[in-house]
């Protein structure tokens, strides 16, 4: 295990709910935002075999998500945060531009790259999908739909949207900007798509009412505490999924193929090691599963809450951010 300081000033929060570990493609590297009080935040690459760190401004909130461009004409990344959608520059100077709030809204958490020029923005707790051009971030189009954490590019050109916390799939015709075909799936809380199927989290929903701030909660029900009054943005909860299970889906008919219990507070489908077996992101640390059976080969955990994890493509390692507040610190876990 290796522990790489970060450079965060001792008077900031914590990280915010949500935040993101990318691994940056062809390198040994991770982005992360790092924790901050406003609406533009400091942020790194963190090289994860050395610790060496390149610091950057201006990211628009906490990072959530990110897409590496392919356009030769304009290969920078794009980077959603809490509030906004920017581009990624590490030359002449570490920082985002070209960032673009309006018709984006707050606390979005989701970016695909969907083709036809278009990017999709969601929040897997949201009923929309929104399309925004790839070339400069402008709204295009919502589309009703589950929000959706997983895209899968389908052989006829479209793509399929997993939204597992309101128990749903799509088909979308990107060039049409519509849906074409829905399912019903588990409810549940993420996944990954692995060869021909789709490990997910699942679980039974749990209703909840959404308290905003100034309400007086109803006494005795689940709540979920949001920021701030009520300005269209926030996504509309309406209940939980608590998760006990993980399923196998069918990435061709989204039918149900195994079940089997997930480890003890799973939290997250982080992907595939070398052999195949599935990584599992815990809210302590991470299980390796049985790539055939699911069944729980090997776990790790630590004594304090992880905020954020990756499994690493073409490593058998895990990179974790840990909020102690005596220890903000990025650790890597290989085996």
């Amino acid at each position: 295990m290796n522990r790489f300081a970060l450079p965060i000033k001792a008077y900031t929060y914590g990280w915010g709910y949500g935040t993101a570990l990318i691994p940056m493609p062809g390198t040994a590297s991770v982005l992360l935002s790092l924790p901050s009080n406003g609406s533009r935040c400091p942020w790194c690459v963190v090289d994860l075999n050395t610790g060496a760190t390149v610091r950057g401004t201006a990211m628009p909130g906490d990072l959530r998500a990110a897409v590496f461009a392919s356009d030769a004409e304009d290969p920078r990344p794009w980077v959603l945060a809490t509030y906004g959608l920017g581009r990624l520059e590490l030359e002449p100077r570490p920082r985002i531009t070209d960032v673009t709030r309006k018709g984006i809204g707050k606390y979005q958490a989701e970016l695909f790259d969907v083709g036809h020029g278009l990017l999709g923005i969601s929040h897997r707790m949201s009923k929309s999908l929104l399309l925004v051009s790839a070339s400069d971030g402008s709204r295009v189009k919502r589309l009703a739909m589950p929000g959706a954490h997983l895209a899968v590019p389908l052989p006829n050109g479209h793509m399929r949207f997993l939204g597992l916390h309101h128990g749903g799939a799509c088909d979308v015709d990107v060039s049409a900007a519509k849906v074409v075909r829905r399912y019903q799936v588990p409810h549940g809380t993420d996944a990954r798509l692995a060869g021909d199927r789709i490990v997910a989290l699942v679980g039974e929903r749990r209703e909840v009412r959404p308290v905003r701030a100034g309400e007086t909660p109803v006494p005795g029900a689940p709540i979920v505490m949001l920021a701030g009054p009520d300005d269209g943005t926030d996504p509309d909860l309406g209940f939980w999924v608590d998760t006990d299970e993980i399923v196998v889906l069918d990435a061709d008919t989204m039918e149900v193929r195994r079940r089997v219990p997930a480890p003890p507070s799973a939290v997250r489908v982080l992907g595939e090691d070398s052999t195949g077996r599935i990584v599992v992101g815990t809210n302590r640390g991470f299980a390796l599963l049985s790539p055939d059976s699911l069944h729980v080969v090997t776990a790790y955990q630590r004594p304090y809450e992880i905020t954020a994890a990756v499994s690493c493509p073409g490593t058998d390692m895990v990179a974790v951010l840990v909020d102690d507040p005596e220890d903000r610190a990025l650790y890597t876990l290989r085996w």
